[in-house]
């Protein structure tokens, strides 16, 4: 295994700023990881382009989120669609007492669902969520306190 010779990194970002080279060039360019180029720049105070982030000043959460609960969309999808972090929406949601998914009656949708003879799947379908999310609720309710896990029958 051969050793690497040092790299006089003061010189190679002189050469970095002259020639516009990004991290990622500069790493592909030395062998080394994008992380050690980041690590020598602070290191030596050099002032480095980071790219910016989407703020999300200026959005009116309570309308949004409204507007993607009754779009049945995930907090994911509402953070692409607005271009900020998922993150920045879990906050917002929080901050403003909305959620995005509904609470639901699970007692009462597995008691409609038997008497219609209607499956996990099914039931899933007509609520338009996934199979999973239905089959972690059986599960949640034949956990809860006080219910007989022997009588409780999820479709």
């Amino acid at each position: 295994m051969s050793r690497r010779l040092p790299i006089d990194w003061e010189s190679v970002f002189d050469q970095a700023r002259k020639s516009g080279w990004g991290v990622t060039e500069m790493a592909l360019k030395l062998g080394v990881n994008p992380a050690t180029v980041r690590y020598h720049a602070d290191r030596l105070g050099f002032g480095w382009r980071r790219r910016r982030r989407a703020s999300a000043k200026g959005i009116d959460w309570p309308a949004e989120l409204e507007a993607a609960r009754h779009e049945n969309l995930t907090a994911i999808a509402l953070a692409r669609r607005l271009a900020v972090a998922r993150q920045a929406v879990y906050k917002a949601s929080h901050r403003h007492g909305l959620s995005l998914s509904e609470r639901r009656d699970w007692p009462a949708e597995f008691a409609r669902a038997k008497a219609a003879g209607e499956t996990q799947s099914q039931l899933a379908r007509r609520l338009g969520i996934s199979r999973q999310a239905v089959s972690k609720a059986a599960k949640l309710l034949l956990k809860a306190p006080g219910r007989d896990p022997s009588r409780a029958e999820p479709a």
